[in-house]
């Protein structure tokens, strides 16, 4: 039976291959695939410790108290918490492009208040934002996950307590425990498979973990294991933790009930270590993982902003020694954090600091929350239209090079939000919805009319189609969906599952065209989500499975639009745009250079997986346009033409450069529209 009142040394050691994953994994993702895990094995220590500290009030009291529970958690988490973020946040200002600040200023405030797990939730579902770059401060998901739980869970025990005449007995509390363990583990194996990137940072798909932390404690007082056996469990514990750390990848659908894996596997560890001797002893209390564990929670804390401020300015990757020198940053700061903040905070006792506490947490919440909001950028680069003399895509005709520019157009503070107005009239389609909206757009009260249907990247056309039907007395009608192929024979894949409301979509679509008869159909997708559609169902290599996917989805897009054309229905593809290596807006705004922003012409294209370009090329009544050399007239592209902003994020455009790409469509619209 564990003391309740020592350091256990297997949680320690725990802590330390915790918190050695994450890093690992944030550094190396590419070897270290599965250091994801290490948050669930601190979800289990925390469940672990929070119930012992929680049933020894009761053993002690007979009942609970909250409000002590509460001061210790806020002097234990929030002093090194805040004052990561608040350091950050300075940092932040002066190390990130002004573009960011605006994400990262809500971020600051979600993980101040911890909600940020359901901040990035919201950000999963909108496809847009989705893409945005990192910020350093999205690792608070898990302590935002942890401290929502450390509110409830005190407050459950207060119930559960209550609501018995006699004193509470271990087995009772096990038994609600284990319910509840249960429900929440069902919850994470349905929604990970509906919806897994909001399944990892939900909460409710979480707390099972916590719980069986919990109930891990309540074993370790019931049961006493045998040397032999107490050794098993280790091992297999420790078996446990590393084949997940290094087999799982961000394909592994997760926290499923694969999250079993490394979660019971910690519970092992746990229960096991208490009675280990020999070698296996001199594991879990070796001094170095003790030492990594007593700072686990600062190293957490400290090594994602300082990864993010690494890709900013060095590189996108860590060589060893550059890993080996920003591990020992790492843990100096570290240090530094619990010597001079969290070890000071530890030691305040309830009974004489509680109220001064609390005063001075809420005090420093208001101003932080305060400062976050009203911080300003440093630099206006608001420039009004009118002063600049924007050419756009006519700058491609007989491109000469290109030329410096000073300013741009949108600016580069607005050039992120800038999108076509299908978004703002809510016409363009999250994941889950299923029901086309339609809007109009062009001459809207003309009798000749032209659908525009697709994913995001048919959605940017809009402002190049709406100027044409306004000149040309053609009403756009447009309904898009995000990453969602147009395709009534073959379903798409998204975030690892069958995306079937993408389908469902398509056929309703397909039903409304039929039912319209415009006189012509534009289309246009990405070629970036399809192409992995296989890959889990087709054995072969990289090349062949790309190829199979390539050739199911141009048979399948050209047997649908030729269903169209025998209505009498025109078809127009668009090629999909290209794809720039970092998001320009963000480059720019800390280069103030083009060319140091620049990407090849073909960057991430492959033509033979081109199957837009297939559908049509076998088929005469298909047409097809590609706008790659208006968008990149040189094979080396830069993110400005003409003096205005090509893309807005990597791989989608602006709306003014969108329209100035109308005078090349032009043709392809009047011919499509019976002209």
């Amino acid at each position: 039976m564990h003391n309740d009142k020592r350091i256990i040394p297997e949680i320690q050691f725990l802590r330390a291959i915790a918190v050695l994953a994450v890093l690992l994994f944030h550094m190396f993702p590419g070897i270290v695939k599965g250091g994801y895990v290490g948050v669930d094995v601190f979800f289990i220590l925390s469940g672990f410790l929070m119930t012992r500290t929680l049933y020894s009030d009761i053993e002690t009291g007979g009942t609970v108290n909250v409000g002590r529970f509460y001061f210790k958690r806020a002097k234990r988490i929030l002093p090194a918490a805040l004052s990561v973020l608040a350091a950050t946040g300075v940092a932040s200002y002066y190390l990130l492009p002004f573009t960011l600040w605006d994400a990262v200023r809500g971020e600051l405030v979600s993980s101040a208040l911890w909600f940020q797990n359901w901040e990035l939730i919201a950000k999963s579902l909108d496809y847009l934002a989705s893409e945005e770059a990192h910020s350093p401060v999205m690792h608070y998901w898990s302590l935002s996950v942890e401290e929502q739980f450390y509110i409830i869970y005190p407050l459950f025990f207060w119930i559960l307590v209550r609501s018995y005449r006699h004193k509470i007995q271990a087995k009772e509390i096990t038994l609600a425990l284990s319910i509840m363990c249960f429900g929440s583990f069902l919850y994470s194996i349905y929604y990970s498979y509906t919806s897994p990137v909001a399944a990892y940072f939900n909460t409710f798909t979480r707390i099972w973990e916590l719980l069986l932390g919990g109930l891990a404690f309540f074993i370790s007082r019931r049961f006493f294991f045998a040397r032999t056996t107490a050794r098993l469990m280790v091992i297999l514990g420790g078996l446990g933790v590393a084949s997940s750390i290094f087999l799982f990848s961000a394909k592994t659908v997760f926290p499923g009930w694969l999250a079993l894996i490394p979660t019971v596997s910690s519970v092992l560890i746990l229960l096991g270590g208490a009675n280990c001797a020999g070698f296996l002893h001199a594991l879990l209390s070796n001094r170095p993982a003790l030492a990594v564990g007593d700072l686990s929670y600062a190293i957490y804390l400290w090594h994602w902003p300082l990864i993010i401020f690494y890709r900013q300015h060095i590189s996108e990757s860590f060589s060893v020694i550059h890993g080996l020198l920003f591990c020992s940053v790492v843990l100096a700061l570290s240090y530094a954090t619990k010597v001079l903040i969290e070890d000071p905070f530890r030691r305040l006792s309830f009974a004489r600091h509680s109220t001064r506490f609390a005063r001075s947490f809420a005090v420093l919440l208001i101003i932080f929350t305060v400062s976050a909001y009203t911080a300003k950028s440093h630099r206006n680069t608001t420039t009004e239209t009118s002063q600049i003399s924007a050419t756009g895509a006519l700058e491609s005709v007989n491109f000469a090079g290109y030329k410096p520019h000073d300013n741009f157009i949108p600016p580069l503070s607005t050039a992120k939000k800038t999108r076509p107005k299908v978004y703002s009239d809510n016409v363009h389609l999250g994941f889950s919805d299923i029901a086309p909206h339609v809007g109009s757009y062009g001459d809207t009260k003309s009798n000749d009319t032209v659908f525009l249907i697709g994913d995001s990247h048919a959605a940017q056309w809009l402002p190049a189609l709406d100027f044409l039907g306004k000149k040309h007395h053609v009403k756009i009608l447009v309904t898009t969906k995000s990453a969602c192929l147009f395709d009534t024979n073959n379903p798409v894949t998204h975030q690892g599952r069958e995306y079937t409301e993408c389908f469902e979509w398509s056929k309703k679509v397909y039903d409304m065209i039929i039912s319209t008869r415009p006189k012509g159909v534009i289309f246009s997708s990405s070629l970036f989500y399809y192409a992995d559609t296989l890959k889990d169902d087709f054995a072969g290599s990289d090349t062949e499975w790309r190829n199979q996917s390539a050739k199911l989805f141009s048979a399948s897009i050209r047997s649908t639009f030729q269903t169209i054309e025998r209505a009498g229905i025109q078809t127009l593809i668009i090629a999909d745009t290209p794809r720039t290596k970092v998001n320009s807006i963000d480059c720019l705004a800390r280069t103030n250079d083009p060319a140091q922003c620049s990407f090849p012409k073909y960057y991430n294209y492959h033509s033979q997986y081109d199957f837009l370009y297939s559908a049509s090329s076998a088929d005469d009544n298909i047409s097809y346009v590609d706008f790659r050399d208006q968008i990149c007239p040189s094979d080396d592209c830069q993110p400005v033409l003409g003096n205005i902003l090509i893309f807005r994020d990597t791989h989608h455009l602006t709306v003014e450069y969108a329209e100035s790409l109308s005078p090349f469509l032009e043709n392809d619209f009047l011919r499509l529209a019976g002209r």
